[in-house]
């Protein structure tokens, strides 16, 4: 999926309302798997890989304050769709 010009892997599971899960600093999208398990029977369960995390690759432009202002970014483009 493309956010602001960016390519990030987003995987989504489930019906339902959406529910966005977004990993920390170092973490992965996996980190949340048992969570999908159980969430997913009910709910639509929307995971990003953050830049440069999991499966998502690492941008030119991504430095330390990058990283910590580009979850806001995505969160904000998925609420747009979901």
């Amino acid at each position: 999926m493309q956010v602001n010009g960016k390519e990030l892997t987003v995987d989504i599971t489930g019906e339902g309302p959406a529910v966005l899960l977004v990993h920390g600093l170092g973490g992965t999208s996996s980190f949340y798997q048992p969570q999908v398990t159980a969430l997913s029977e009910r709910f639509q369960v929307i995971r990003p890989d953050m830049e440069g995390s999991g499966r998502s690759p690492v941008n030119d432009d991504c430095g330390h304050w990058t990283a910590l202002e580009r979850p806001f970014e995505v969160t904000e483009h998925l609420l747009k769709f979901f």
